[in-house]
């Protein structure tokens, strides 16, 4: 019997596309946010910041969990504690072309401890000014970005606004929020940013690691979180995104709209 040999491919068939769907992206400053921010909220995130609580895990190593090489003049970047990517021409430069990602997902990181802050309005001046930022210094310098619109999950109504507003952009292509929250994410209490969402064919990404934080710190599926002491946090990310998911499912609201939703950062640990 002949063997018959494969039909070669070629180049283009072989190539391995590579999604980096969890950038997280910010700023060399807090200044750079100062311009997009309303008026009469300037004054208070010149002084304080996102001025939420923090999560209290970050990477090892480094200068404050950053690496070394982007940093700016050696500084961390001041208005946030975490870990983020400070402008899109450096992660361009080590990212898209250094690592040869294709397609990357801007997941924000700044702000995201605002929806857990006490003051609602606040924290959607800081989202709004923050979407805002992304599309103009993020979106606008290299269409290999993608971006996961910020919505504060504990105001529906200003989470489909910013929804109605920016979701058509070509370069969002879902929304993101964090974790914790005292409405697991299925409930009708969200009906409207589910239909919102569904319109517009967006996915919902649940970024997990603000659970047990100031508004994210109920005892249950979908705002747990365990901590023992100051050394040790316990992030149950694949528990709190089955709950998450099990809830979207299995609840009316998100079932009904078909929704898809989807986990981010779920590793208990490296």
């Amino acid at each position: 019997m002949a063997v018959q040999e494969a039909p070669r491919r070629t180049d283009s068939q072989t190539k391995l596309v590579v999604y980096d769907t969890d950038v997280h992206h910010g700023w060399n400053s807090k200044a750079d946010l100062v311009p997009y921010l309303d008026q009469d909220v300037r004054e208070r995130f010149d002084k304080y910041g996102v001025d939420a609580p923090l999560v209290g895990v970050s990477n090892p190593g480094g200068v404050r969990g950053y690496r070394a090489d982007v940093l700016v003049d050696g500084k961390v970047p001041d208005g946030w504690a975490g870990v983020a990517a400070p402008n899109a021409e450096l992660t361009r430069e080590q990212l898209l072309d250094g690592c040869g990602v294709d397609w990357a997902l801007l997941t924000g990181g700044p702000v995201g401890a605002a929806t857990l802050h006490d003051d609602i309005d606040y924290a959607n001046a800081l989202i709004r000014a923050f979407n805002d930022f992304t599309l103009e210094q993020w979106l606008a310098k290299d269409d290999r970005y993608r971006y996961a619109l910020a919505i504060n999950q504990r105001d529906p109504d200003a989470a489909v606004a910013e929804i109605e507003r920016l979701g058509d952009h070509p370069g969002v292509v879902g929304v993101i929020t964090m974790g914790g929250s005292a409405v697991p994410f299925g409930q009708r209490f969200y009906r409207r940013v589910h239909e919102a969402c569904v319109e517009r064919d967006l996915v919902w990404a649940i970024h997990f690691g603000s659970e047990g934080k100031a508004a994210g710190a109920q005892g249950r599926g979908a705002g747990g979180r365990l901590q023992l002491g100051r050394l040790v946090s316990l992030e149950h990310g694949p528990d709190v995104a089955g709950a998450a998911q099990r809830d979207a499912v299995g609840e009316t609201s998100a079932e009904r709209v078909r929704l898809r939703i989807g986990p981010v950062r779920i590793a208990a640990g490296r």
